[in-house]
């Protein structure tokens, strides 16, 4: 293996086109994060469903600031 100067050379003269880029780029950004901070993203991103019940008891005017 060479420098990663030379890596990064050598990767920017090879001819791609888009698919063969998305692949790569994803492939990297697989390899920086790696799998479990993928999984741990994508889960804290999802949250927890709202219980329509309780919100139901807050619209607007419920309240006692106002009154």
């Amino acid at each position: 293996m060479g420098s990663i100067k030379t890596q990064i050379d050598t990767l920017m003269k090879q001819e791609m086109d888009r698919r063969d880029f998305l692949k790569y780029s994803g492939s990297v950004l697989l390899a920086f994060l790696g799998i479990s901070g993928i999984i741990k993203v994508l889960l804290s991103s999802a949250g927890t469903p709202k219980d329509m019940s309780s919100s139901a008891n807050n619209r607007y005017g419920t309240s006692r600031y106002g009154k």
